[in-house]
């Protein structure tokens, strides 16, 4: 088992002498104001904790084949749509690409529809999605400040259940104003869509965005004094689209974000029935007279005289519906594109909707949706870039910031608190309409520097496609004068592409309790000067990227010598060799990368070797000097940074706040994968103020 050894307070006086010995002998590998190995966890007999294949990585590739693509827009996202990996136009029917996301990931989504059990490779037909650049051209847009609104007829619905469906995207009223045009005096909702009775005031039944709680979606009963309505908690004022569905029962009202619950309460009785309601209102409440004014773009309006289910509003959201779907009462598509009317899909009659304002001279909604104004080919409401014809989508790589933790007194291993350097990284890949890489733009945050030695900090990508002369490189920052560079901007000399983002990284601390400075963000672009059908979103390789940190040897001078990867990852060829006049930093210490071979198949390099030993406890070979966690990672303290009061100062920081970190190396990978999602003691993390 692992344990975390300390220092009694008895021989605290020994234990110093000895750790002064220690930094004098090794003080060219010193810099942490640690000593040079860890407080070991385990004991003599507790067995090499990794072998050498484990490769540390809580990360997977996986491929995607998708079929009947063309001519539609593609997304690939989390199953909750926070996450999103891939936006493609199909210009062929069938497109492949690879996608690199957390090993943990079973779910997700591909245009909102589910797929279960994700390993290595998806295969996924796309059905007729009417959220296609070929069935979903048009959508109404609705002008808060004119009153616009679409006035429908009478469904006949006589009982509940209801359940309403629309697509919107809003960014919420004009200039954030709430206030009503009927009484300017009064801040009011804006309505999505309304039942309501023409001659009578406040007696509806009526999906819209509420003016308060987060500018979520708010269900409403009412007849006159006697209201129940429910506001859930998800803001849809962010200028996306989303999905939204209501359903009201009798006795229950539930709400449904992207197709997943918003909330569900019960109530002793419906306060209005369906009987009493007399019209349908999409844009305004309709009562006596309209009311609460939508601000932005409504599509694809469904009115059921039955009770949806969640999987039916998920697996149906993203397609178009039968008109003679069982229970569909209203089914407006918004296509006709052209006119002050649109069409109920369904056999009811008088149910076409007509444009109206409630300003005189106003001409009602105006059409939206196959408007390109940049003239790519991609629809503004698709468009990332829709006044730029150059760009058209955001990829993010990986679709969430993830965080490098290194440990830099390579190659000793430190105390292993793998807090010296901690930076979150995501790129964003920016394509054209053609799906042609334009761009990619690097974001970093540098949140913590626990080392007394100021670093450098860059990547290779041995598995770029791109030409050399094809991309250049800008907004790196290197004023400590031990970088050269090529004519595009990446590092001269190198036999593989290495970019230097930042050669002298601010000291920010960050690592001891109480002693926060806040973080340092920096950017790299990699622009595209010869953009081709060549190449793609994943022509720069970063599915492999090799990030790594060079050492510095004090706070004012620098070692481009001396670098420390992630296992597994070659060092550059700028990085120190045998050579004699050169210091031999491989395969001593701690260090056994079997160097220049990095071991079978490389799988050695920055792996420590069986001398990681101190008080006579084995550390155990093949463990790294950094981590690429799947997310934004909570880092420890300094291992000196708390003092148990019976035992002296805790090492190895990282066991103490993630207790599932031992299990998951145990196993190799195959358990407790998701171990950085659990902090099992807070006192170890360090707690921004």
């Amino acid at each position: 088992m692992f344990y975390i050894q300390t220092i009694k307070r008895d021989n605290r006086k020994t234990v110093r002498k000895w750790i002064l010995h220690i930094v004098i002998l090794t003080v060219i590998f010193a810099g942490c104001k640690k000593i040079e190995n860890p407080v070991i966890p385990g004991d003599s007999n507790s067995g090499t904790l990794a072998v050498p294949e484990f490769n540390w990585q809580m990360n997977k590739d996986v491929s995607f084949v998708l079929k009947n693509a063309k001519g539609k827009l593609v997304e690939i996202t989390s199953t909750d749509g926070e996450l999103i990996y891939l936006t493609h136009f199909g210009t062929t029917n069938q497109v492949e690409t690879s996608i690199r996301m957390a090993r943990t990931t079973t779910t997700l989504a591909i245009n909102g529809v589910t797929i279960q059990g994700i390993d290595d490779a998806v295969v996924y037909t796309l059905p007729d999605s009417f959220k296609s650049t070929e069935n979903a051209k048009w959508a109404l847009d609705f002008n808060r400040v004119d009153g616009d609104y679409v006035l429908s007829g009478n469904p006949y619905i006589s009982d509940f259940p209801i359940t309403f469906e629309a697509w919107i995207k809003s960014d919420g009223p004009a200039n954030n104003n709430w206030h009503g045009i009927v009484n300017p005096g009064v801040t009011t909702d804006m309505t999505i869509i309304s039942f309501g009775n023409d001659s009578e005031n406040d007696w509806n039944i009526s999906l819209v965005i509420d003016k308060g709680n987060n500018h979520s979606v708010k269900l409403i009963q009412q007849k006159g004094a006697d209201l129940y309505e429910q506001s859930g908690n998800t803001s849809v004022t962010d200028d996306n689209w989303h999905h939204i569905a209501g359903v009201i029962t009798e006795t229950t009202l539930k709400l449904y974000i992207d197709g997943l619950p918003e909330f569900e309460i019960n109530l002793q009785t419906s306060t209005i029935s369906p009987s009493d309601l007399s019209i349908i209102s999409i844009g305004s409440r309709h009562d006596a007279s309209p009311n609460s004014f939508f601000n932005g773009v409504i599509d694809e309006v469904r009115l059921w005289n039955i009770e949806r289910s969640q999987e039916g509003i998920s697996n149906g959201m993203y397609e178009s519906i039968n008109p003679l779907s069982a229970g569909l009462a209203g089914y407006w598509n918004m296509e006709e594109s052209e006119g002050n009317i649109i069409h109920n899909m369904t056999s009811r009659p008088n149910l076409d909707g007509n444009f109206l304002s409630y300003l005189a001279g106003g001409n009602g909604p105006n059409w939206q949706g196959d408007i390109d104004t940049d003239e790519d080919g991609i629809a503004n409401i698709y468009d990332d870039y829709p006044y730029d014809p150059e760009r058209a989508f955001n990829n993010y790589w990986p679709a969430e910031p993830w965080t490098l933790a290194f440990e830099d007194l390579w190659p000793s291993l430190g105390d292993y608190d793998l807090n010296d350097i901690v930076v979150d990284y995501q790129f964003n890949r920016v394509t054209n309409a053609n799906n042609e890489l334009v761009e990619a733009i690097g974001h970093f945050e540098l949140k913590a520097n626990g080392a007394a030695l100021r670093h450098g900090f860059g990547f290779s990508l041995p598995d770029i496609l791109l030409s050399t002369n094809d991309f250049s490189v800008t907004g790196y920052d290197l004023d400590a004068n031990y970088i050269t560079l090529d004519q595009n901007g990446t590092e001269y000399g190198q036999n593989e592409i290495t970019i230097i983002v930042d050669d002298k990284l601010p000291f920010k601390g960050n690592t001891y309790p109480g002693m926060y400075f806040g973080s340092y963000n920096f950017e790299i672009k990699i622009t595209v000067d010869n953009v081709g059908p060549y190449y793609t979103v994943n022509s720069l390789g970063l599915q492999h990227w090799n990030p790594f940190f060079i050492i510095g040897v004090g706070t004012t001078t620098f070692n481009r010598r001396r670098e420390v990867h992630l296992s597994g990852y070659s060092p550059s060829s700028l990085a120190a060799t045998w050579q004699s006049n050169e210091k031999p930093y491989f395969d001593t210490h701690n260090d056994g990368s079997n160097f220049p071979y990095g071991g079978p198949n490389g799988g050695l390099w920055y792996k420590s070797n069986s001398l990681a030993k101190i008080a006579g406890k084995s550390f155990g070979p093949f463990f790294p000097w950094g981590l690429d966690i799947p997310k934004s990672f909570d880092w420890t303290i300094e291992a000196d940074g708390v003092e148990d009061p019976d035992n002296g100062l805790y090492k190895f920081t990282l066991l103490q706040a993630y207790d599932e970190f031992e299990p998951w190396v145990r196993s190799q990978g195959a358990t407790n994968q998701d171990w950085y999602e659990h902090i099992t003691n807070s006192n170890f993390i360090f707690q921004i103020p």
